[in-house]
């Protein structure tokens, strides 16, 4: 299961992962969130994503491929996305996913909430 919401009060994305997710339901993922991405963008300059993946399995190299494809072609400057992650595995897969430079991972909400609303957060 993944999805994505816009946190008016905050002004971020939520995203949450729970278990594994199919290739359908990645799809229609990504067509919302690109929806959301330009809304955020439009409303506070830059997209700032906290995701929950708190409870994600390492997901297959398909599902790993399009997660990939997404993060990448989605990313703007001024973008950041912290991800709360508890597996150690499944860290290593993210890192790979994710963009570097606008990514860090953590194990809690609120240490993922302080750096991403930071003004300077660096990964």
């Amino acid at each position: 299961m993944i999805d994505i919401e816009h946190d008016e009060a905050l002004g971020i994305l939520r995203c949450v992962s729970r278990g594994s997710t199919a290739a359908a339901e990645l799809a229609l993922f990504a067509q919302k969130a690109v929806m959301l991405q330009a809304r955020a963008r439009a409303r506070h300059g830059r997209c700032l994503i906290l995701v929950d993946a708190s409870e994600t399995a390492v997901h297959s190299q398909e599902i790993a491929a399009h997660f990939s494809t997404l993060a990448a072609a989605k990313s703007e400057p001024g973008d950041r996305s912290a991800i709360i992650i508890q597996s150690a595995i499944a860290k290593l897969q993210s890192q790979r996913m994710a963009p570097k430079d606008s990514t860090a991972y953590f194990t809690n909400e609120a240490d993922a909430l302080a750096w991403l609303l930071a003004d300077s957060a660096t990964p």
